[in-house]
This record gives structure tokens, C-alpha cells and sequence, in this order.
């Protein structure tokens, strides 16, 4: 998933890049399962992608679009996430 936001938007692959060190950071000195970092990683991804370098970046892409775009990124945990979650903010 972060992979296709850089590509997508070459200008803040710095900013995307430093999140994405700081997150790892947090997954390797916390002992948890795989199922909650797949978790967590769709909640990095929808934070992304309400985060402003990504609005900025001409990213507003529809949940489903964001889906289609980057499921060969997320885990299917955290694809039924994301989808949870835009269902709650609708």
C-alpha cells in the first residue's frame, strides 16, 4: 500500500517514507500478532489517506478505488477493515 502512495505521489516520499520508518519503529518494539499489525497497517492506510500530504497530493480516491489500487499491500484482515471502517463514516 505505502509503495503505491509513493508512487503515486513522488513529492512526499520523504514525509510518507518517515511515517512509514516511525510505524515500523512501533511494530518491531511492540510483541503483537499479525493479525493486529494488519490491522494497524489499515489504520496507517486510512490515516494516509486522510492525512494532508495525500489530499494534497490528488489522492481522494474512493474507498473502493483506494482498495482496487492497493490490495496487493494490505492483508485481507486489513482490507475488511477498511472497509468497516468507511461503511461506519458514511
Amino acid at each position: 500500500m505505502l509503495r503505491a502512495v509513493i508512487l503515486r505521489a513522488p513529492q512526499y516520499e520523504r514525509a510518507v517514507a518517515l511515517l512509514w520508518n516511525e510505524w515500523n519503529r512501533f511494530v518491531v518494539s511492540h510483541p503483537i500478532s499479525p493479525t493486529t499489525i494488519a490491522l494497524d497497517d489499515a489504520q496507517f492506510a486510512t490515516a494516509l489517506l486522510d492525512a494532508d500530504l495525500v489530499a494534497e497530493a490528488a489522492l481522494r480516491d474512493t474507498s473502493a478505488e483506494f482498495l482496487e489500487t492497493n490490495q496487493q499491500w494490505l492483508s485481507d484482515e486489513a482490507v475488511v477493515w477498511i472497509k468497516e471502517w468507511t461503511d461506519g463514516r458514511n
